[in-house]
């Protein structure tokens, strides 16, 4: 299987029979914020795809015009009751998984784990579920971070129970003020959670788009690298090529 960073929040993981994006994103705009760089469109990539994981109702995480790349084949997996992030736009094969639940993917295997995060979409969007995923696949098992809180026991039961081969997890935030609180992952607490998942490859994604994780993108993989140094995990570090620029 092949990983490939399409910038921001969109990691593809490709095989034989599955090609699985989360969270595209490929606007030059998301509220309040520019793209830094104007979007490089891989139709080659995009129209192999066939299988879309939405984790999140953000906007950060989700714009509608991003599914314009895609087939109407493909499949779409979103949080329970946020179908309607995607109806009236496309004619996408939907599924919503709730916490807990799992779905067939050809050989593979993918579990939805709520995500200890609240979604919204705007001042008056009701809060909603947020997934973090597990693809099991006949060699390897991955693990797909969304906006997530650190918390030591939440990481070290997902590697008990999963047994988490390749851990993706975001390094950065778009506000000045997130990378510094506990409620998103920055990268000294990416680094912990790895060691709690007890992963065995580490390969971060958000960073270089938009926000602040545009503006710090070289300082936070600095920082990552040197956290992986200092705890002995540099040569479990995998870090993309971003194909977005």
């Amino acid at each position: 299987m092949t990983l490939k960073f399409l910038g921001h929040t969109s990691i593809l993981i490709e095989s034989e029979d599955l090609n699985l994006l989360f969270d595209p994103v490929f606007t030059n705009q998301i509220p309040f914020k520019k793209r830094k760089q104007p979007f490089v469109h891989h139709p080659d990539v995009l129209q192999k795809v066939n299988c879309l994981a939405l984790t999140s109702p953000h906007h950060h995480r989700f714009q509608p015009d991003s599914l314009r790349y895609f087939k109407q084949s493909t499949q779409v997996i979103v949080p329970q009751d946020c179908a309607d992030l995607v109806q009236g736009f496309f004619n996408f094969h939907l599924t919503e998984l709730s916490d807990g639940a799992s779905i067939k993917l050809g050989q593979n295997k993918l579990y939805a784990i709520e995500a200890l995060h609240r979604g919204h979409r705007g001042l008056n969007y009701k809060y909603k579920l947020c997934l973090n995923y597990v693809l099991k696949t006949p060699k390897k098992t991955y693990l797909f971070v969304s906006d997530n809180r650190y918390e030591g026991q939440y990481f070290h039961e997902l590697g008990e129970k999963f047994k988490i081969d390749i851990a993706i997890m975001p390094i950065g935030q778009l506000g000045k003020n997130a990378l510094k609180s506990n409620r998103n992952l920055n990268p000294k607490l990416c680094v912990q959670a790895f060691e709690d998942l007890k992963a065995k490859a580490l390969v971060p994604y958000f960073y270089g788009s938009f926000g602040e994780s545009a503006i710090h993108a070289g300082a936070l993989i600095q920082d990552l690298k040197d956290e992986m140094q200092k705890h002995g995990h540099a040569d479990h570090l995998q870090i993309l090529d971003d194909m977005s620029v």
